[in-house]
């Protein structure tokens, strides 16, 4: 780890931190100091249940940061999000990283940490793992969750839930101008 972390990588677009601690933050806030000036995009993977030490990122050194993943079952708390760079503009996370009840505690961490956050640079949240057109053909519970979330970014901090395939939800929400109904 020692060799990886004193490397040097000045090419290096994208990077997935998995299981990482607070053991490894200084070691990490050093890395990307050195190699962080290119980077695109990072990951955070983890099978942990318990919430992860996020790594406090130093801004400065990550001008290129566009993409943040969060793909883990801990989920990083408003203030984390609040530090992230201004040059952020999409995160990403799954829905079904939970065994049960996934939705609502996607939608409930959505709702407490982002929409709670006292500023967030991202302007897409990406929901890597879910579909729109799936859940408004299903009509559940949980798309009425959805919707709401979808909702309260977009009113509250100007950001749009996309699913899977990129999709917003007006985007997937078919037109009904060319309705035979609408003609006569």
């Amino acid at each position: 780890m020692t060799h990886f972390y004193r490397g040097q990588y000045s090419s290096l677009q994208s990077l997935v931190l998995y299981d990482t601690g607070e053991d490894l933050e200084e070691t990490q806030r050093l890395f990307f100091l050195s190699n962080g000036a290119h980077l695109t995009r990072i990951d955070f993977t983890s099978n942990g249940t318990a919430r992860t030490r996020f790594c406090s990122l130093p801004i400065d050194s990550l001008s290129d940061l566009t993409h943040v993943a969060v793909l883990s079952k801990a989920r990083p708390t408003a203030q984390w999000y609040s530090s992230l760079p201004s040059s952020v503009r999409h995160l990403h996370v799954r829905a079904y990283i939970h065994g049960e009840d996934v939705v609502s505690r996607l939608v409930k961490h959505l709702d407490d940490e982002v929409c709670g956050s006292s500023g967030v640079p991202f302007r897409y949240i990406h929901v890597d793992d879910w579909s729109w057109s799936d859940e408004l053909e299903n009509g559940s519970q949980r798309t009425g969750l959805m919707v709401g979330s979808a909702h309260k970014l977009g009113k509250r901090r100007g950001i749009s839930l996309l699913d899977e395939k990129g999709l917003s939800l007006e985007l997937s929400l078919k037109p009904v101008s060319n309705c035979a109904l609408l003609d006569g």
